[in-house]
């Protein structure tokens, strides 16, 4: 990390009549880390703050040239960091000036506790992550819908061929598919390939996969194929054979097994109802119905009415 590149913007700028203020090291330390944060921002960003160029010298450190002609390119992009503390520029650079004065504390003091302040702050961001991640992959376990298991294939005859396809009702989110299978050196067919789709309701294909098996060894395979709502069906094709006319077969596939994982947004409510016994439902009130009250002096006023029309 470059740990003074910033520093170096600041000699530009000058200090107003107005009296600057002292910034204490502890809040230094936090615009620093704030600083660095946007210096990062920058470097991926060039194009936004004026152009930096960026080159790696024979040391194999990146020097960045910065254009300070563009006001976007100097110190006034700290500016609103500044501020937040309740500081301005001019405090930052008679702070940093007075370091030179200062015998028990140098500025790379700050900067190092600047670092260690991001670097907590990463491994707080990181720990946060992977909670979310977690609780991701918890929602998706939880919401998993076994669709196929254990479920075998075999053509070891032409006419078990027209058998080596399965077909399922599709959803919207995105299916795991697993199966084992052995092509036997007797099958006499070239170019054996297992096709996989998802259909829409009038057959078109919205997403398929397409895989050459290998001859002589049993293989395990598992794909992904997702739905983003459009398909109905799910089609597993293992007798996509080349050629016109075909030849004798002997492939097994066993150990088919086919789950079904909704949106990651749906799992999660899934996840949440089970969790804390929420249930969406329970949270929708039918809107109240406004009736005229009738008071007993109404009452009385009907009765009368009703003696003495």
């Amino acid at each position: 990390m470059r740990r003074i590149t910033f520093i170096s913007l600041i000699v530009v700028v000058l200090v107003g009549c107005v009296r600057a203020r002292t910034i204490p090291d502890d809040t230094l330390s936090d615009i620093f880390r704030d600083m660095y944060i946007v210096n990062a921002y920058v470097d991926e960003n060039p194009s936004m703050f004026g152009g930096r160029q960026s080159s790696v010298n024979s040391y194999g450190r990146t020097n960045v040239a910065v254009n300070m002609n563009n006001a976007m390119d100097s110190i006034n992009i700290y500016e609103p960091i500044l501020r937040r503390y309740g500081y301005r520029t001019r405090d930052f650079v008679h702070t940093l000036a007075g370091f030179s004065k200062r015998k028990s504390s140098k500025v790379s003091d700050v900067v190092e506790v600047a670092i260690e302040k991001l670097n907590a702050q990463l491994a707080k961001y990181t720990a946060e992550i992977s909670l979310i991640e977690s609780l991701d992959s918890a929602a998706y376990a939880f919401s998993a819908d076994t669709i196929a298991s254990g479920v075998s294939l075999s053509a070891h005859a032409i006419k078990d061929t027209a058998l080596m396809t399965l077909k399922y009702t599709a959803d919207e989110g995105h299916y795991r598919i697993e199966y084992s299978y052995l092509l036997d050196t007797l099958d006499k067919n070239y170019g054996v390939r297992a096709t996989h789709y998802l259909r829409d309701s009038v057959g078109m294909v919205v997403e398929q996969e397409t895989y050459t098996l290998f001859r002589g060894a049993r293989t395990r395979r598992a794909l992904e194929l997702t739905s983003s709502g459009q398909a109905t069906e799910l089609e597993l094709k293992f007798n996509n054979y080349t050629g016109d006319k075909i030849k004798r077969p002997y492939l097994d596939v066993d150990s088919i097994s086919v789950v079904h994982y909704p949106p990651k947004d749906v799992a999660r409510d899934e996840y949440l109802k089970k969790l804390v016994n929420y249930n969406a439902s329970d949270y929708i009130f039918e809107p109240e119905i406004e009736t005229e009250e009738t008071t007993t002096e109404d009452t009385e006023i009907a009765e009368d009415k009703t003696l003495n029309p």
